[in-house]
């Protein structure tokens, strides 16, 4: 009776921990004006996705990543840090310009080739170690899919914002929280790309532009409980149920 009552309680302790597991969710926004764009090519028939984008136009957008599911730095630098993958399963993003909305991983595949890629790219040069203080932090997101077949499909988000003078980043860390204006300083600044475009048996259709950033906010949105159980929390709740059985059978 003992054994039954001391697995039990710590069957409940297991369980606390496991429901009480946290990620940390990321939040990015920015705030903009086009500088440049190509909105189709008319001399070799290809149209572009935009009615009324011109230079000066507003564009907005945000992104996200969970910092618990992103992949490992992969470069063996003192400098620099990059957090990539080709999947589209830890990090989202969206723009919004001329008056649409794009979902970048929510764009539909058209065939079984596909190749989506994601991530962070953190540099963060120290005065001891380059004469430059630069300072620069990089977003992307897109996915591509096409065969000769069924054509291509491809949009894209990246963001990039560099210091010079100014504290920007906490290390090369991918759990990052500022906020920075375009102020004038020539000393730090931000851009972004995005990116739309399609060949398929309707015809041929390519719009891209590039962004001048006026603001932009990166935040720690929320702390989420991890809902699923842990290995070990089911290996005791199997346990639990094998120590009932055999109790009631006393």
């Amino acid at each position: 009776m003992k054994k039954f009552l001391l697995l039990k309680c710590s069957l409940l302790a297991t369980a606390l921990l496991a429901t009480n597991v946290y990620a940390v969710l990321i939040e990015g926004s920015f705030q903009g004006t086009v500088r440049t764009f190509n909105n189709g090519i008319e001399d070799i028939g290809i149209t572009g996705y935009w009615d009324s984008v011109a230079e000066g136009s507003r564009v907005s957008g945000s992104f996200w990543y969970d910092s618990d599911k992103a992949p490992g730095n992969t470069l063996d630098f003192s400098t620099s840090a990059l957090y990539q993958s080709y999947t589209d399963e830890w990090a989202g993003s969206s723009f919004t310009i001329d008056g649409k909305t794009y979902y970048i991983s929510n764009l539909p595949l058209l065939d079984r080739y596909n190749i989506k890629s994601e991530g962070v790219w953190l540099h963060n040069f120290e005065p001891a170690v380059d004469s430059s203080t630069k300072e620069m932090f990089n977003f992307f997101d897109n996915i591509s899919t096409g065969s000769s077949d069924a054509g291509y499909r491809a949009i894209g988000l990246t963001v990039e914002i560099n210091s010079w003078e100014k504290p920007l980043l906490s290390g090369l860390g991918i759990v990052q929280e500022f906020d920075w204006y375009d102020l004038g300083d020539s000393t730090s600044y931000a851009q972004a790309y995005i990116s739309i475009g399609e060949i398929a048996k309707e015809g041929v259709k390519d719009s891209n532009a590039w962004v001048d950033i006026n603001e932009f906010h990166l935040r720690i949105k929320s702390t989420t409980t991890v809902p699923e159980p842990t290995s070990i929390f089911l290996w005791c709740l199997a346990a639990f149920a094998l120590l009932a059985k055999c109790n009631r059978s006393w």
